[in-house]
């Protein structure tokens, strides 16, 4: 199976209404971390980065940098769990 990174990219628009963002900000330990540390527990799941201008489909070596916005989609208890992670850091 192939995978095309548009198709990705036309599901993310489509689920940007719903879906929670998260952004790393200043007092965040998650600043210059990899994506592959942080350990979301449950379902949830890091969807897409906005970062630099540009929606993209993420990869685990991704550096963190304040600024950085994470489109996560899971159950809401993950996300609960998700949201308080990323906001304590």
């Amino acid at each position: 199976m192939e995978h095309n990174p548009f198709t990705a990219l036309l599901l993310i628009s489509a689920l940007a209404l719903i879906m929670p963002i998260f952004f790393i900000m200043a007092g965040t330990d998650l600043n210059l971390w990899a994506l592959r540390k942080i350990r979301l527990r449950g379902d949830a799941l890091i969807l897409c980065l906005h970062w630099d201008g540009e929606t993209v489909v993420p990869h685990a070596d991704h550096v963190l940098e304040l600024g950085d916005r994470l489109g996560l989609i899971g159950s809401p208890q993950a996300l609960e769990q998700a949201e308080a992670l990323l906001l304590a850091g």
